[in-house]
């Protein structure tokens, strides 16, 4: 979970709470490394596999309101959004 922190650049403790409610709900155990019992290994379960492939589907669809806009707007507001993603920060 530090690794994950450190990936992510958040608090351990805010990991540990997302780690926590992602077991009880079924989509990820901890288990111990093998290689050194001191370490726990967070991994993804069946449920969860399922849980993730739902989201990035989701996640890959539109929403509803992009109906409001031409193809020709939605492609504008794709060229804009690309831009502002990436531009350095």
């Amino acid at each position: 979970m530090r690794v994950l922190a450190g990936q992510w650049r958040c608090d351990a403790s805010w990991v540990t709470s997302l780690i926590d409610t992602l077991e009880a709900r079924g989509f990820v155990e901890r288990r111990i490394l093998p290689a050194d019992r001191r370490v726990k290994t967070i991994v993804l379960t069946d449920a969860g596999a399922k849980a993730k492939e739902r989201a990035l589907d989701r996640l890959h669809q539109p929403p509803a309101a992009m109906a409001a806009l031409t193809a020709t707007e939605q492609r504008q507001l794709r060229d804009l959004l690309r831009k502002v993603a990436e531009r350095p920060s």
